[in-house]
Formats: C-alpha cells, structure tokens, sequence
C-alpha cells in the first residue's frame, strides 16, 4: 500500500493539471476573423470568447465618437462574442473608412491578446 500511495498522488495531479487545460481552452474557444474590403463596402465580421465583449465594447466607444464627428455612417451589430461592422464607401469619405478600418485592427488587436 506504501508503494501505491504515491503513485495515486501522481496520477490524480496529473489528472487535474489535464483538467484544467481542458476547462482553459474550452472556456476560451476560438477567435475567428473576417476582413471584406471591395468596392462597394467594407465588411469586419469576429466571432471570438464572449468574456472579451466588454473590453471589445469600450474600446469601440472610444473609437466612434471620433467617427460621429466625422459624420461617418457605419453599422454595428455586437453580442457577446460576435460582432459586425459594416461600411458602405459611397456614403463615406476615405479618410473616415481608413478610420473605421483601424478601429477594426485595434479590435483585432484586442482579440488576439484575449
């Protein structure tokens, strides 16, 4: 019985260090990004861990009441751990789509430390 105890030990640490690995990146999940920039309009689409969408959130309002100035006309669509902006360059100048484009990478950003 001396010679099991530590190997029960070893084998229940290990079964918690495996454990929590896995609650680690199930509970994270997977950032995905998507970037359509054609002609017509500019598409930002990220699905990401929902944990981030307050950080996400703050950081795009600090953003677009620099785009409201600039009477920039975009569309969001933010839920926790989706969220799309939407473009269209008819209705904007270039200078304030090379604004929404680095919000969209500051997000990106934020998303990639997460």
């Amino acid at each position: 019985m001396k010679k099991l105890t530590p190997a029960i030990i070893a084998a229940l640490l290990l079964l918690c260090v495996c454990f929590t690995f896995f609650l680690q990146n199930e509970r994270r999940g997977e950032t995905v990004l998507s970037i359509k920039d054609a002609k017509p309009g500019y598409t930002f689409k990220a699905s990401f861990y929902s944990g981030a969408t307050p950080k996400v959130t703050r950081y795009m309002d600090s953003c677009t009441a620099l785009l409201g100035k600039e009477n920039a006309s975009f569309h969001i669509k933010i839920s926790d751990g989706n969220l799309i902006i939407t473009a269209d360059k008819q209705e904007n100048s270039a200078m304030v789509i090379s604004h929404i484009k680095k919000m969209c990478k500051g997000i990106s950003d934020i998303l990639i430390q997460n």
